[in-house]
């Protein structure tokens, strides 16, 4: 059976496409596109990002039409359940993909990344901390092996902060204090979790982790690497400018913009009490959990 996932994110829309050839998922297409739904912030989405919303629909289902036993099933996350008229996304959906959208809320979204990181395989035997920083949240969960102890969805997604933390070029040490007080208020929760558990092992999940992993594996690193090696990397990236940021061919266009505060938001949880020291990159996160629900359910 061919399965198909679509994952209308805050800033970018994926599709992805695979099948079972025995024990191993066969990756068939993987699509994204930059849509920014969150590019209005929190309220309605304008004509325009519907524009964008509707014309990366269109071709998604033009790759879709290439498959005639497919099982399609298509989720929105934090832009979606925070607009006035995300309607008008989930009609979109259903005249132009023939399916329903799923508005799933922070619990199952974290939910579904927890599938799929242990969809690859539980990782080892210690306590462990997914992070999958998206675009409209940011979602944790702490687990060993088949027990999650918790798990939370913040509405700290670089989208939202880079609408609400307008900031200098390069980014100023007082802007960045300000959005450490931010977080440190919505990350209260999740200190008082890191000491009651201490998980020894970070799984970076998809987002802003696709792009460390490549930053870090250029320095040559693989696998497994450290907290202070991970914190390097953020800090000579902080205070770039745009420009410098826009001619490193290691940063995608549609990240440019999102470096300096997405990079201050995961130094800002590096730095807290009992943050682990281990750290790896899953490149399975929300869409590989759903695929795994569809062929295993």
């Amino acid at each position: 059976m061919t399965v198909a996932v679509i994952d209308l994110g805050t800033n970018t829309f994926h599709l992805l496409i695979a099948r079972m050839d025995g024990q191993q998922l066969r990756v068939i297409l993987r699509e994204r596109r930059f849509v920014q739904l969150g590019k209005d912030g929190v309220g309605s989405f304008s004509e325009k990002t519907l524009h964008r919303a509707s014309q990366c629909l269109s071709f998604f289902n033009e790759k879709l039409n290439a498959y005639s036993d497919l099982k399609l099933r298509v989720l929105g996350t934090a832009a979606l359940r925070s607009s006035a008229n995300a309607h008008l996304v989930s009609e979109m959906v259903q005249t132009t993909l023939k399916t329903d959208l799923e508005i799933i809320d922070g619990q199952r979204e974290a939910e579904l990344i927890y599938k799929g990181v242990c969809f690859d395989g539980h990782p080892n035997e210690e306590v462990n901390l997914i992070v999958d920083i998206g675009g409209g949240s940011v979602e944790f969960i702490i687990f060993r092996k088949d027990a999650i102890f918790y798990q939370s969805s913040v509405d700290i997604g670089i989208g939202w902060m880079h609408h609400q933390f307008k900031h200098s070029d390069p980014i100023r040490e007082h802007e960045r204090k300000e959005l450490k007080k931010h977080l440190k208020k919505e990350l209260a929760e999740l200190q008082e979790a890191l000491i009651q558990y201490q998980p020894k092992h970070l799984i970076g999940a998809s987002g802003t982790f696709d792009l460390l992993f490549n930053q870090l594996s250029a320095k040559g690193a693989s696998g497994f690497f450290s907290r202070s090696a991970l914190l390097h990397v953020l800090q000579s990236y902080i205070f770039t400018t745009q420009s410098e940021r826009a001619n490193d061919p290691r940063i995608p266009a549609s990240r440019v913009d999102y470096v300096p505060l997405a990079f201050t938001i995961l130094e800002y949880f590096l730095e807290m009490r009992q943050a682990p020291e281990q750290i790896s990159y899953s490149p399975y996160a929300l869409k590989e959990g759903v695929l795994s629900e569809m062929l295993f359910a």
